[in-house]
């Protein structure tokens, strides 16, 4: 039996463009409210925030999410960071030829499931079909758009001495997921992905503490390490974290050990940094903790009154850079 698969035809404006289209939208269901023209409108009014960002997820598919999910988290979390409400989605698709249906269908349901979670619209977008070997399965590409809801909106500029800096999620679990997936390591059962929409969280979360949250940052490529240098570098400040707070897991910590990985590198997809003032923290921290996604949420370090661009880590008695990370620690996953 001939397996269902996708050829360079659906993406060459025939009839079966027509009918991949058609199958992709279906599935999308009411996620989906675009008008098939060569733009959609909103009604807009406020304050508007724009994002975008590409999947090249590899595997696809892991334990607590695939590239669908990713996709809407990805974009989502980066405008709820920014005080943004999310508003719509773009969803643009490059797909190699000879991806199976059943694959295809099932990465645009995750899509639709994690819209739905997170109360987003996709209102536009485009498929690609390219030759064998010129893509990994499939790439995604999400833009959002979103209305800025809080005031004062969260920036890196807000952030000043004596800020703490919390944690929302155990570390380095994405990263264990998807390499457990890919390589056979044996921690699929053991360690989940944190790929989740944040915006439920994250939203209300600035709205009560807008004065005192003075930044929030989405920790993905470069984990933690890239975050607390981005904001060392911008504010000419020097950062320093305790290890001992370091949020991790027992299996990500094992997994961590056996591929001399070092966590505070590893990229995320349902994590947040935020930067507070600390007469506040204690209630921020309560606050995190009583949703699911955020409920490990801790205080890791805080923003010292010394100038420069290096962040320290301190670990009982000693004090170490943390160096900027130059080259890349594992295979590209995601």
């Amino acid at each position: 039996m001939q397996q269902d698969i996708i050829t360079l035809a659906h993406g060459a404006g025939t009839r079966k463009s027509k009918e991949l289209i058609a199958r992709t939208i279906e599935i999308l269901g009411s996620a989906y409210i675009g008008q098939l023209e060569d733009s959609s409108k909103l009604d807009f009014s406020g304050r508007l925030a724009i994002t975008t960002d590409s999947f090249v997820v590899q595997p696809l598919f892991f334990s607590g999410g695939d590239i669908g999910k990713i996709a809407v988290c990805g974009t989502v979390n980066d405008l709820a960071v920014s005080g943004a409400r999310a508003l719509a989605l773009s969803l643009a698709l490059i797909i190699e030829e000879g991806l199976d249906f059943e694959t295809f269908e099932r990465i645009i349901s995750s899509i639709r499931d994690t819209a739905n979670s997170a109360n987003v619209k996709i209102i536009c977008g485009d498929t690609k079909v390219v030759r064998k070997g010129e893509a990994d399965k499939i790439y995604i590409n999400t833009t959002g758009i979103g209305c800025v809801v809080t005031s004062p909106e969260p920036s890196m500029k807000r952030v000043m001495t004596g800020d703490v800096i919390i944690l929302t999620h155990s570390i380095g679990d994405h990263v264990i997921s998807l390499l457990s997936a890919r390589e056979g390591l044996g921690f699929d059962d053991v360690v989940r992905s944190d790929c989740a929409p944040l915006n439920h969280v994250l939203l209300p979360m600035l709205e009560k503490f807008s004065e005192n949250v003075h930044s929030v940052r989405d920790v993905t490529r470069g984990g933690v390490a890239a975050v607390l240098h981005e904001y060392s570098e911008e504010i000419n400040k020097i950062i320093e974290i305790d290890f001992n707070s370091i949020p991790l897991s027992h299996p990500t910590r094992m997994a961590t050990d056996m591929l001399d990985v070092n966590p505070l590198y590893l990229a995320n997809e349902g994590t947040a940094c935020i930067f507070c003032s600390k007469d506040i923290s204690e209630d921020l921290l309560d606050f995190l903790k009583t949703y699911s996604e955020t409920d490990k949420s801790c205080i890791i370090g805080l923003v010292t009154e010394l100038t420069g661009n290096d962040v320290y880590i301190i670990n009982g008695e000693h004090k170490d850079v943390l160096p900027y990370q130059e080259d890349i620690m594992l295979p590209r996953l995601c």
